[in-house]
């Protein structure tokens, strides 16, 4: 496929209407890549640099294909790259704020857990963090959870003196977990497993196809957070998110209701980190019921789950395929 017949294809929504989306080939066989000529004005490669708007600029974006076997076995990919660039400023933007407020509300509290470590080990500070940090890690805890739980702990007279203590952090905060006054450690919340995800997933879009209430609202924790798009303001709560599935609410942030036996969808988990999960897939829609498949959409879905597998915090992200 040629850039002009590329051309055209992929609409400039650049600006207020979203971000730029264009097209792309590549044929293994001949080792050619196509561009349309929104991806022109932000793809950087050497070869098309007199063709790049903008020079010298390093630019975030988003690549979703597919692949297909041609003549002889070579493979042909196709597919969309969304520049995000724009979109990931108003973000940092729009969160920096609250998370500058967020690290200090913390960082006093991380430094008197340093504080505890140093007089338990007799090590440096960098030291005193990087045990914090591990164990964090081992546990699946936030460092900034697990410093506040073991200050909270000294605050009590739970921990061991320097002379008395033989144990490492792990096992005094083991002890200290395993203490009937003290918080247990699994309260913090337990990461998710791939295959709760995929279920959780499948689920998804079972409820999808019956938009049956229940099946939806056990999907998400009471207090979710749920954006359609990324860009807008989250839907907030179990029953609004609900409504806005079930057509019920007058937003213009929620889609449509779709009619029965013209959608489908399949998605799975592509990375889990503690309770973020990160999921792709496609939606495909039909006219109507019993006609050809009319439109295909390459989905990526940003969640983030409580203590009982419920989502607490969605985001979609999507392209419709050409």
């Amino acid at each position: 496929m040629s850039e002009d017949k590329l051309e055209g294809a992929y609409a400039d929504t650049q600006g207020d209407e979203g971000p730029l989306v264009g097209g792309f080939s590549y044929y293994a066989g001949q080792d050619r890549w196509t561009w349309s000529p929104e991806v022109i004005r932000f793809h950087a490669h050497p070869d098309d640099r007199d063709a790049v708007t903008d020079q010298g600029a390093t630019r975030r974006v988003l690549m979703l294909g597919t692949g297909s076997e041609g003549s002889q076995g070579a493979v042909h990919l196709r597919g969309q790259l969304v520049d995000l660039t724009t979109l990931q400023e108003e973000i940092l933007n729009d969160n920096l704020a609250p998370v500058v407020d967020d690290f200090r509300a913390h960082r006093a509290v991380i430094e008197q857990a340093k504080g505890i470590v140093i007089q338990l080990f007799a090590v440096d500070a960098d030291e005193a963090f990087d045990r914090l940090r591990a164990c964090s890690q081992t546990a699946n805890v936030k460092v900034r959870d697990l410093a506040q739980y073991l200050v909270l702990a000294a605050a009590q007279d739970r921990t061991p003196g320097k002379a008395e203590n033989t144990l490492g952090l792990a096992e005094i905060l083991e002890v200290l977990a395993a203490d009937a006054d003290g918080p247990s450690a699994a309260g913090y919340g337990e990461a998710m497993e791939h295959d709760t995800a995929q279920q959780w997933l499948d689920h998804y879009v079972a409820a999808w196809l019956s938009y049956d209430r229940d099946a939806i609202g056990v999907l998400f924790s009471e207090d979710v957070s749920y954006r359609y798009h990324p860009y807008e303001e989250p839907i907030t709560g179990r029953e609004a998110v609900v409504a806005s599935w079930l057509g019920e609410t007058d937003d213009d942030r929620a889609p449509t209701r779709d009619e029965p036996g013209t959608y489908d969808a399949s998605y799975a988990p592509v990375a889990v980190d503690g309770d973020v999960v990160v999921a792709t897939g496609t939606s495909t829609y039909r006219d109507t019921a019993e006609g050809p498949v009319t439109q295909v959409f390459g989905n990526c879905f940003v969640m983030r789950f409580d203590d009982d597998s419920r989502c607490r915090e969605f985001t979609e992200y999507y392209v419709k395929h050409p």
